[in-house]
This record gives structure tokens, C-alpha cells and sequence, in this order.
């Protein structure tokens, strides 16, 4: 038979590791020809050097007898093309295409016959393949086998020599590869088709002769009589033209639709921002004589005119230096005090404990023979443990009135209970508990350890009462039981410095208050000069009527209030005063606009509440429409009339009601007590996030209170009303926030505008640590001097413009390239040239910069509209209609050039890195 194709003294090597070595072959112009062998033996490798994909090899492949290490690149590309065609194991075939596009796609490449021959030689193909029927049907939708198939008629659309088939049968269950397996067989009566294998069972009832390999050499051959396929090769014949080959049009529009398509929402997103940036390019052309005024007018709606800001100097940085934890002898002085207040004193490490011991943090009681393990107890319970004297609830088998530091009295609930005493085998009470712990030893074990450190220990207690509780705690009577624990038993070091640490395993260590009436407490230590360089803040068990507040001594650089009340008393001209800090009521855009730190929501229904917190913390604190019963206020939304807040209430100003009492009431504006349909003394619901950790919402915390409505006040903005340390009380008491992120970093002064320059001058004069400022009158001077430097912005701003929608065409043209990936390399293996891949993304990327310039082509055109309708209506002119098409040439022009410069260079970076 003759001979098509003649491998010679073939060697090929990667690196020092032979791939192949010394193989010598002849393929005849017809027939299967299987090559068989473990995987990493050569055979693909083989493939490709057929195929002319790598010509990195010794010794000589003849087609025809002709070397093709000799072709230049184009003839390598055409002898792809028309010579040879490529089966792969995982298809290769443009998922988001239909079957007949597939199928097509080569020959349109390679010639100029009419559509209607290209597609009837293809559907002949798929005659042959049993796919007549899914023409139109989209790959991604198609079973394996079907595939397969597929990728077999689109091998055959050019009417190759041969055929590369490499694993073809790899992906498909034993059915398919069967059927696959037989239509190979019947191509093989008229072509030659190379199969590569390591099914060997499979390939010996197709295949005519077989070459086996092992470790890149021939140790086999095998000559097979096989039966010949019953159905005959029928398909429509034809003749090349001398087209050069190239990637049609209409192949590359059709293909590009697809790729949009299947990413709409990233097209809109490219499409929309791109715009953006156009639309920046022209709005500056558009505006550039008159933007100056609109500026000044859009500046003049959001500052409030008689307001002044107090800061000091440390302003914009952190509020605080060194933490330290006070003093046993300073917590005693404060104790003596505020003896009306604190009943006792007690220790508290400010440590991850689960961190800390990493590898064991666990405690069990194992007096019965077994250890059974307490639910949710740690060394963080020993840490936070309860002082037994405010324990109220009984305690079995009786109150201890001496403990040792080796006992302790545990509060379960009910399940622990529970379930210790299934453990025990006794009745499931606390009193049956508290009977046994009489009549038995019951040992408590903590085991710790953290590897890392190489430290282990293991503490033992005995168990001396019981009693219930909502959640699994420890109490003891000794007011420093923790301190007996960690240091003298565990000899763990400690330091009294909160940022500092000698070693990874300190301790941080402070003292706590145990306080009555803890928000009366709070509010008088924050304005008691002796204590202005002191942090007294809650515990982690938030309670309304007693709490653990830990005392720490800063240096604190932040605004001290009593000097702000000292301001007060000495000019009676000044109204009344508004507390900012970061997390409760804010200060953004350099005084420009105040409002709630986070979205701050008023509603009668808690379920409302919280599913819009629960949709901000989910959806990386994006809020949700608004329902009629909620009112929502921000920083940012506080210029939108959104929910805001003043400290400027007097009893004179209220339209009914009283003043509040306590940081649990408010008053309100009357268009709030209107919309809730409220009743004085009626309680309302306040929600906000606390704590927002935007890696991970899991950890991130909203809270929902109850406040009291006390009185109203006639406003038709939605205002809450209250003294003025509201904005740190109310955030620290109700909900939990840190007194260190409730720090003043401004006052607020509220003043007749009148007197604003007047008042500024004296209080920069006598109170010279603090600056003072007018909002108002700083942003008016600010526009009167960038006036001279409008034009100038605005080219900066268009030239930021394009730069960001370059830098989104760049990554659109990436993304869209390196998903699709595959095709390229398909491209490799069909012989679609270099140029004609760059030739297809260069178009992508400049389609893309189209369909954003049609966008902004229609956003031009309104807002030139939009534009002088306001000018009209602002300086009462005649409307003028008339479009300037400048600016929509230029744009068009930009983005032309842009993004054919994108998409070539991009996709010469991919193809290269293909190559």
C-alpha cells in the first residue's frame, strides 16, 4: 500500500529525559493505525510532532515524502488545515457555538465556496455521524458521545489525508466508544486515521495494525486482520480555491455575539463603566465653559451655614497612643470614689484564648471512669467567671460560704444539666446533681495546649455547687480566682500594656469594676476631670443593671469634653453642641456632611429590622430598598433627608411630651411621630450593624433596641433629639460599641450664622489648643479659588476617565481571552494563523468599546439636554437645543483607536504565551 506518511530515526527529548527515542514508522494513505501505551510513554507527543505543532526533534517525518520540518510557518498552518484532521480526548470543540458552526468553521477558514456548499458538505458530515437532526443545537448542551462526534465531522469538513486521533474514546462510557470507535473505522476505508491509546482491549477490534510503546520506545508491532465496517464513506466531495486562509467576518461577529452573550452581565458592567468614561471625556467637552457654576451650585446644597467645627490637632489621626491597664491602687481610688456605684473589684486577661491554645481548649469531668466533655466551657469561662456573691439563684447542694481556689460552682442549662447527669446515671435535675455532688468527688478537668509553643497543662477542680443558668459558666468567691488560675497555677507571664507583648503567650491583663447602674456610672466618669486620661469600658457581658467595666489609662489625644463645657459656660452666644466620633455619629468630607456611621434605622417592626440588616452584612453592607415603615439615616444619605440627629433640645421646643431621662428615651421630629402613627411613651425599634467585617460576614454583628418616645418636637425632617453625649452613651450603653471608637474627634458647634466669623475669631483666640471653622465659608473660599482652575480639572478628569475605561477594556480583553483560552489553542491545532486569532480579539475588544460608545453617545445626548434645561432654569435663559457633534467625534475616535490598540496588544500577549 502506498505510503503517506514515513517517521525516520525519530528522537525527541524535553530537558535531559528522552520523550522518544530512535522511531521508525510508515503510515499507509489509508486504514487505522493505533499506538498504544501507558500514559507518559510518548504517544502524544507523537501527535504533535506529526502535526507540526513542535518541530523540536531529531531525525526526519516525511508527508508524502516530504520533510515537514521544512515547511515554513504557513505551510505548517495550511497543512493543518487541509491535510490533516485533529480528534482530541476532551473534544476541543467552541462550546458556545451551534453543532453546524463547528463543523463548518475549518473549511470557511480555508475557502470561498458559497455558504450553501459549506453547509451541505457539512451536513453530510453530520449525516454520517448520526446528527442530522441537532444542526442548530448548542454544544454545552450535547452529551459526550455526541460531542465526540462532532469533533469527528468538523475533522473531516476539509477532506483531510489523515486523521490525529489522540484518546478519542478517553471521556466516553463503554456505549459511546463503541460507536465512536466504529465510525472511525468506516472513515478509515478511505483515509488514514492515527489513533492514540492506552485501551488496548478496545483498539485490537478496530484497529488494522498496532505499534506499541514503552518509555519513548517501539517494543511492538502488531499486524491485525479485522473486519471491515458494512457502512460506506458517502460524503460530498470537493475543490479547494485560492483563498489565503482566513477567519471570515461573519464567523467572527457570529462568534463574538456568543461570547457576550454568555457574559451579560459583565458586558453591561464593561459597557456601563467604559461609558463612564466616555462620558466624562464629553461631559468635560460639553461643559468646560460653565461647569464653575454648577459646582458652586451643587456645594451651596450641602453645607449647612451656621455650623462650627471644633478640632484639635490629632484630628485625623488615632484618637489614642499607649493603653495601659490602670492600677490596682488607681481601680481602688476610683472604687472609694464611686463607692455608691461599685460593689466590687475583679481581674479580667484581654486575650484570644482560643487562639492562644490552639491545639486543646476544653473542659470535662471525669469522676465516673470517662471523661464527658462541657459544652461550650473553655479558659475563656474561667476568665470571665462570675464573683458568687451576684449570684442570686439557688445553688446545689448549697451556697458555699468558704471555697478553695482548687473548687468551683458551675451554672449549666438545662442541657448540660441534662445530659451530665444521663453521664452520671443518676435523675436529670440540679437537685439530684447537687445531691450527688454531696455524697461524691465530682473533678472538673481544663486541658490546654498550643503546640506551637510547646505548651501543655492540665488544671483540676472539684466541682462544690450547681446551679442554673442560660448559659455554661464559672463562679467562685475569691475576687481574684482567674488571676489564681492563669498565673499562679498555669504561671502564665502578663503585662498591663494592651499593645505590647514580650512574648506571643502574655497575658494582657486589667482590672474591672463590678458596677450598679453601670450607664449612670459610664456617663459621670466621662465627664470627671480627674479621669479624662481614662477609658472605662463594658465588659463583654453587656447588662442593663449591673456590669464588669475595665479601666484602661491612654494617652488620650482626642477632644476632652469638659473643655467643650467649659467653652459653654463662658459664651452664652452658642447654641448647642453635636459629639462626633467613628463609630456612632460621624464627620465626612472635611466637615461637609454629618450623619450615623453606619445605616441607622427607625421602624415599629423588629422583623423588618432585621432583614435589612441581615441583607447589609450578606451583601458587604449595600442596603436594601427601603420599606414605608422604616426611616434610614447615614453620613452619607443625612444631605438626602435622611434620619439625623441634634443635641439642640430644650423643653421650650417641644410640641408635646417631656425631655428624656435617660440614654432608653428620645424625642423625635414630628414627621417621624406622624408616619409611625406613635403614642407618647410608646417604644420604637432602632437597628444598626455594630460590627462589620467585610472578609467575612459570618463574624460581622447588627443589634436591634428598643428606645422610648418621650416628646416631639414640629419638624418636617426626620430628626432624633437628645443631650449631647447621646452619640456616645446611647452606642456604648445600648449597643456595645467600644468606648476606644467612640472617642470625640469633633464638636459640632451650632451658632447664628450671623455671628459665625464673629464667633470664630474669639474662640481661635482664647481657646488656642483647638482649631475652629466655618464648613460653609471654608468650601465657598475653596470654589472662588479653584474657579481659575476649572478648565485644567476637567482635563485631568477626562484624562482619568479614559484611563480607567482603557485599563477595563484591558482586563475585559484579558478575561474574555484567558476563558476562552481553549479556542486558541484549537485554533493552534486547525492552523488558523496568528494574525487571523489576533484579527478576531482585536475586534472583541473593539465591539466592546463600541457598544460602550453607543451608550454614551445616548448619555451625551440627554445630559447635554438635562443640562441646559437646568442652566435655562437657573439663570432664567432662553433653552438652546442645539447639539455640538465635536464631542461625539471625538469620543468615537478615542475609543476606535483605544480599543483596536487593547485588542491588539493583548491578544499578541496571549497568543505568544500560546505559542
Amino acid at each position: 500500500m502506498e505510503e503517506l506518511i514515513r517517521i525516520e530515526n525519530l528522537c525527541k527529548a524535553f530537558g535531559t529525559q528522552n520523550v522518544l527515542t530512535n522511531i521508525n514508522i510508515s503510515f499507509p494513505n489509508k486504514g487505522m493505525v493505533a499506538i498504544v501505551g501507558q500514559s507518559g510513554s510518548g504517544k502524544s507527543t507523537l501527535l504533535n510532532l506529526i502535526s507540526a505543532l513542535d518541530n523540536d526533534y531529531s531525525g526526519k517525518i516525511f508527508f508524502k515524502n516530504k520533510s515537514i520540518k521544512s515547511y515554513s510557518d504557513n505551510e505548517k498552518e495550511y497543512y493543518r488545515l487541509t491535510s490533516m484532521g485533529y480528534v482530541f480526548q476532551n473534544f476541543m470543540l467552541m462550546d458556545l457555538e451551534n453543532v453546524i458552526n463547528n463543523v463548518v468553521f475549518p473549511l470557511d477558514v480555508v475557502s470561498n465556496i458559497s455558504t450553501y456548499e459549506k453547509e451541505r458538505r457539512a451536513k453530510d458530515l453530520l449525516r454520517l455521524v448520526d446528527l442530522s437532526e441537532k444542526t442548530t443545537q448548542k454544544i454545552n448542551t450535547l452529551s459526550g458521545g455526541e460531542r465526540q462526534r462532532v469533533a469527528i465531522a468538523r475533522a473531516l469538513i476539509n477532506n483531510p489525508e489523515f486523521l490525529l486521533c489522540d484518546e478519542p474514546t478517553g471521556s466516553l462510557d463503554e456505549n459511546n466508544s463503541k460507536e465512536v470507535m466504529e465510525l472511525l473505522k468506516i472513515i478509515s476505508q478511505k483515509t488514514l486515521v492515527i489513533i492514540v491509546s492506552h485501551d488496548i482491549e478496545l483498539i485490537r477490534k478496530y484497529a488494522d495494525k498496532i505499534i506499541h510503546i514503552e518509555n519513548g520506545y517501539i517494543t511492538n508491532r502488531e499486524e491485525l486482520i479485522n473486519r471491515s465496517s458494512e457502512k460506506k464513506l458517502n460524503i460530498f466531495s470537493f475543490k479547494y480555491s485560492n483563498k489565503k486562509p482566513s477567519i471570515s467576518l461573519k464567523f467572527i461577529f457570529s462568534h463574538l455575539k456568543a461570547i457576550i452573550d454568555s457574559k451579560k452581565a459583565r458586558t453591561l458592567i464593561t459597557t456601563f463603566v467604559t461609558s463612564l468614561g466616555l462620558l466624562g471625556v464629553g461631559a468635560s467637552l460639553l461643559l468646560s465653559s460653565s461647569i464653575s457654576k454648577e459646582i458652586k451650585n451643587a456645594f451651596s446644597s450641602v453645607v449647612d451655614a451656621n455650623k462650627i467645627v471644633m478640632k484639635n490637632s490629632y484630628s485625623d489621626k488615632n484618637l489614642y497612643g499607649n493603653v495601659f491597664s490602670a492600677s490596682l491602687n488607681e481601680i481602688s481610688n476610683i472604687s472609694n470614689k464611686y463607692s455608691d456605684y461599685v460593689s466590687s473589684l475583679g481581674i479580667y486577661y484581654q486575650a484570644n484564648f482560643e487562639s492562644y491554645f490552639y491545639h486543646y481548649n476544653e473542659i470535662y469531668v471525669s469522676s465516673f471512669g470517662s471523661k464527658y466533655y462541657l459544652d461550650n466551657l473553655s479558659a475563656r469561662n474561667i476568665n470571665e467567671y462570675e464573683q458568687l456573691s451576684f449570684i442570686d439563684k439557688p445553688i446545689y447542694p448549697s451556697r458555699p460560704v468558704i471555697m478553695e481556689k482548687e473548687q468551683v460552682v458551675i451554672g449549666m442549662n438545662y442541657k448540660t444539666m441534662f445530659n451530665l447527669c444521663f453521664a452520671l446515671k443518676i435523675t436529670r435535675s440540679f437537685e439530684s446533681l447537687g445531691d450527688y455532688i454531696l455524697e461524691n468527688d465530682l473533678t472538673m478537668s481544663l486541658y490546654v495546649a498550643n503546640f506551637n509553643w510547646q505548651y501543655e497543662d492540665e488544671q483540676i477542680f472539684t466541682v462544690v455547687g450547681v446551679y442554673e443558668s442560660v448559659e455554661n459558666t464559672f463562679a467562685h468567691i475569691d475576687t481574684n480566682w482567674n488571676e489564681v488560675v492563669f498565673e499562679e497555677k498555669m504561671r502564665l507571664p502578663t503585662t498591663d500594656n494592651m499593645l505590647v507583648k514580650e512574648y506571643p503567650w502574655t497575658l494582657p491583663k486589667a482590672y474591672y469594676l463590678y458596677v450598679k447602674n453601670p450607664n449612670e456610672f459610664l456617663d459621670k466618669t466621662l465627664l470627671d476631670k480627674d479621669y479624662k486620661e481614662y477609658i472605662f469600658e463594658r465588659s463583654s457581658l453587656l447588662r442593663e443593671d449591673i456590669d464588669k467595666v475595665v479601666v484602661y489609662h491612654i494617652e488620650k489625644e482626642c477632644i476632652d469634653i469638659n473643655d467643650v463645657n467649659e467653652i459653654f459656660k463662658a459664651n452664652s452666644r452658642l447654641k448647642s453642641y453635636l459629639i462626633t466620633n467613628d463609630l456612632g455619629y460621624t464627620m465626612y468630607s472635611s466637615s461637609l456632611t454629618m450623619g450615623f456611621t453606619n445605616n441607622f434605622y427607625l421602624s415599629d417592626k423588629a422583623d423588618t429590622l432585621d432583614e435589612i440588616l441581615s441583607y447589609e452584612i450578606l451583601n458587604k453592607n449595600k442596603s436594601i430598598g427601603i420599606p414605608d415603615n422604616v426611616i434610614v439615616g447615614s453620613a452619607i444619605k443625612s444631605a438626602q433627608g435622611g434620619l439625623t440627629f441634634s443635641s439642640n433640645l430644650t423643653k421650650e421646643m417641644l410640641e408635646k411630651g417631656e425631655l428624656p431621662k435617660n440614654v432608653n428615651e428620645i424625642v423625635v421630629s414630628s414627621s417621624i411621630y406622624d408616619k409611625f402613627d406613635l403614642i407618647l411613651g410608646e417604644k420604637i425599634k432602632a437597628g444598626t450593624i455594630t460590627f462589620y467585617n467585610e472578609s467575612s460576614p459570618i463574624d460581622s454583628e447588627y443589634k436591634i433596641v428598643d428606645i422610648k418616645i418621650v416628646g416631639v418636637v414640629k419638624n418636617k425632617s426626620p430628626v432624633i433629639y437628645h443631650n449631647n453625649l447621646w452619640t456616645i452613651s446611647f452606642f456604648r450603653d445600648k449597643l456595645g460599641i467600644s468606648m476606644f471608637n467612640l472617642l470625640p474627634r469633633n464638636i459640632v458647634i451650632e451658632i447664628d450664622k450671623d455671628n459665625i466669623e464673629k464667633e470664630i475669631t474669639y474662640l481661635s483666640k482664647n481657646y488656642p489648643n483647638y482649631s475652629f471653622s466655618s464648613p460653609s465659608k471654608e468650601v465657598s473660599d475653596s470654589i472662588d479659588e479653584t474657579l481659575d482652575y476649572v478648565i485644567f480639572i476637567l482635563l485631568i478628569f477626562s484624562s482619568f476617565s479614559l484611563i480607567i475605561s482603557v485599563l477595563l477594556l484591558i482586563t475585559t480583553t484579558h478575561l474574555t481571552i484567558s476563558e476562552n483560552t481553549k479556542d486558541i489553542t484549537l485554533f493552534k491545532y486547525l492552523g488558523i494563523s496568528d494574525s487571523n486569532i489576533v484579527k478576531m480579539y482585536t475586534f472583541l475588544s473593539l465591539l466592546m468599546g463600541l457598544i460602550g460608545y453607543l451608550v454614551t453617545a445616548v448619555e451625551l445626548f440627554i445630559f447635554n439636554i438635562v443640562f441646559k434645561i437646568t442652566l435655562s432654569k437657573m439663570f432664567y435663559s432662553p433653552l438652546n437645543f442645539s447639539i455640538d457633534i465635536y464631542p461625539f467625534l471625538i469620543t468615537l475616535g478615542l475609543i476606535s483607536v483605544t480599543s483596536i490598540i487593547v485588542g491588539l496588544l493583548v491578544s499578541l500577549i496571549w497568543v505568544k504565551k500560546k505559542r
